[in-house]
Formats: C-alpha cells, structure tokens, sequence
C-alpha cells in the first residue's frame, strides 16, 4: 500500500507539473482521507507538501503557508528545511517579510563543513534571504547575502545556480544605482547564460546587462543589448506559444483517450450488466420451470393416486352390490322356503288342532257333568 500511495504522489507531481493542478490537489487529498492514521508520515508529510505547493503555484498563500507548516510536522532531517524554506516563499506572498527572512534563516546550516549538498543549500537560503532584502529595498543586506550566495556556488554551483547568484547581484546593484558592479556582474552573468543554452536565460540576461549598461549611462550598449532581447522576446513568443499549443494537444488526446477509455469501460458495464440481467432471467426462468415440473409432478401422482383410490372405491361398491344382491337372492329363497314349508305344514296343523279343540270341548263336558253329578 505504501509503494502505491508513494507512486500516487508522483503521479501528483506530475499534474503539478503540467499545471493539471486539480488533478494534483485531488490525489493528495484522497491520499491523506486514506492514511491519515498511518504509521508512516513521510506520506502524510509529502501530501501536505504536494498541497503546498499547489497552491503556491495558485497564488493562494494563506493556505500554502497553511500546508507547508503541517508539512514541517511530518518532515524529517533535509525536509523540513525544504519545508520551511516554502513556508517563507508563501509569506512572502503574503507580504509577511520578517516572518519569512526568519524562517530562511533557520533553513541555514550552520555546521556544513566540506558537504557540497549543505553548501549548496546554504547557498539557496543565502540567495532567498538576498532576494527578501531585495524586496524590502535594503540593498546592502541584500548585497551581503546575496555575495555570500554568489562565493558558495562559483565554486560549488553549476551554470544555471551560478547565472542565478551572478545575476540577483547584477539586478540589486541597478536598483541600488551602482552601475559598475552592475555591469561587471551582468556580463559574468552573460558568460554564464551563454553555457546554460537558455533562450529565456540568455533573454533575461541581455535585458539586465542592457539595463545595467543604461544606469552606466552606456547607451549605445544598453541600446545593443535590449534590442537583442526585444528580438528575443518574439522568439521566446513564438516558442512558448508552440510550447502552450503542444501541451494543450497532448492534453486534449490525452482527456480524448480518457473520454474513450471512460465510454469504453461504461460499455463493457453495460454489457456486463446486460448479460447478467439475462443470466438472472434465465436462473429465474429455469427455477420457474423445475418448480413448475415439480408441482405438475405431484398433481399427476395426486390425480393418479386419486384414480387408484376411486378404482378401489369402485370395486368395493361393486362387490358390496354383489353381495347385497346375493343376500337378497338369499333371503328370498329362504321366504319362499318358509312360505312353501308353511303352507305344508298348515292344513295338518290345523287338523291337529281342530283334534285337540275337539278333545279340550270333550273333556270340558265331562268336567262339567261331573260337577253337575256331585252337586246332587
């Protein structure tokens, strides 16, 4: 994750560079809603310095200076001289000129020894400090510091901070009126931007040695010199201009590229959506169908079961009919049978009993003459 938010920032730096600088705002700020409880602060200490100088670049001092000191929390060892060496850049800004020549004084080793890279910083600071004078009109502090700068890096400095030095100190002796020194450090300066290979180096070199030339009162060569940066000046134009032109192709193809890769990506969800849209239906369409199986399945065994048990029904009506039909054969036999035996036995019957109703007459005569007889 670590290699990743690092990789971030560079990507940060790159939109700073491109001035895409809200491109570059958003990543820091992305990065440090993710790992603002992360062990490891050189991130944090690095979003807030890709912030600063964001909004440096944006003339927005106030909340440069804001982000730069909450850099300086997380900065370590040579960063936070680079974080106080910005905060100073964003009061001066600001026009807070004491609070910024304190910091840059603090951005001073004091100890550098024979260490080129110290040296080098010291060098910075000195020239910072030069420039802040330079600012606040007091030429001899700027002189001071700015000769300070200018022995560091004329033996320590390449072309470009040797042209720089030579020529802060050529520009503070015009303002301060003194013509000879500045004369003689514009043409050193001259020497040196000559080596860069700087158009806009040389440019600005010719103007301050034209203007230098002028306060000599030198006109002829002032006259030289600023004629040849006004006709630089076009050159400088014209290849700015391409310069803006190509960036703002490259730029174009590249949000062209974004654009398409955007549409593109949508597509595929689109399609990916699509598709699962219909992987959904079918999922639904087939546990329809099993379900709809399943339950047309238990019908046909109910119905099945249904005939077998109205078939079983129907078999035991059938034979419970067959029997009642037997029982009733049955018991008109047997009605028969008892009227034919009845009808037999009933005139013997009856013979015998008219028999008996004859001798029961009989032996009710006799018992009455019999009493008869006793009663006299």
């Amino acid at each position: 994750n670590l290699l990743a938010y690092t990789a971030s920032i560079e990507l940060g730096h790159y939109y700073y560079f491109v001035d895409s600088l809200e491109k570059s705002t958003s990543i820091a700020f992305q990065i440090l809603e993710e790992v603002i409880d992360v062990p490891d602060t050189t991130i944090i200490g690095r979003c807030y310095n890709l912030l600063g100088i964001n909004f440096l670049k944006q003339e927005q001092n106030d909340l440069a200076f804001k982000y730069f000191q909450q850099y300086e929390i997380y900065a370590k060892g040579y960063n936070k001289i680079v974080a106080r060496a910005n905060s100073a850049l964003a009061l001066i800004g600001l026009e807070r000129y004491p609070e910024a020549l304190a910091l840059f004084k603090k951005c001073i080793n004091k100890n550098p020894g024979d260490n080129v890279l110290d040296l080098q910083d010291n060098a910075n600071a000195y020239n910072s400090i030069s420039d802040l004078f330079f600012k606040m009109d007091q030429y001899d502090s700027a002189e001071y510091y700015g000769m300070k700068s200018y022995n560091i890096l004329s033996e320590y400095g390449n072309a470009y901070n040797k042209y720089f030095a030579t020529q802060s100190l050529s520009k503070i002796y015009i303002s301060w009126n003194k013509p000879e020194q500045a004369v003689f450090y514009g043409k050193k300066a001259m020497e040196l931007a000559q080596k860069t290979k700087s158009v806009r180096i040389v440019w600005s070199s010719n103007e301050y040695l034209g203007r230098a030339y002028a306060k000599a009162e030198n006109y002829q060569m002032a006259y030289q010199f600023l004629n040849k940066a006004y006709n630089m000046r076009d050159t400088i134009y014209n290849q700015e201009r391409d310069e803006i032109i190509n960036e703002l192709e490259v730029s174009y193809e590249a949000e062209r590229k974004e654009t398409e890769n955007t549409m593109l990506r949508q597509d595929q969800m689109i399609q990916q959506l699509t598709i699962d849209r219909q992987r959904t239906f079918l999922i639904i369409a087939i546990v329809i169908t099993v379900v709809a199986a399943f339950v047309l399945l238990l019908l046909w065994k109910l119905l099945q079961k249904r005939n077998r048990d109205a078939r079983k029904i129907k078999e035991q009506n059938d034979l419970l009919a067959f029997q009642a039909d037997k029982l009733t054969q049955t018991d008109a036999s047997r009605s028969r049978f008892f009227a034919n035996i009845s009808h037999d036995l009933r005139t013997p019957l009856t013979l015998i009993n008219g028999f008996f109703q004859a001798l029961k007459n009989e032996d009710n005569l006799l018992t009455n003459k019999t009493e008869r007889v006793q009663e006299r």
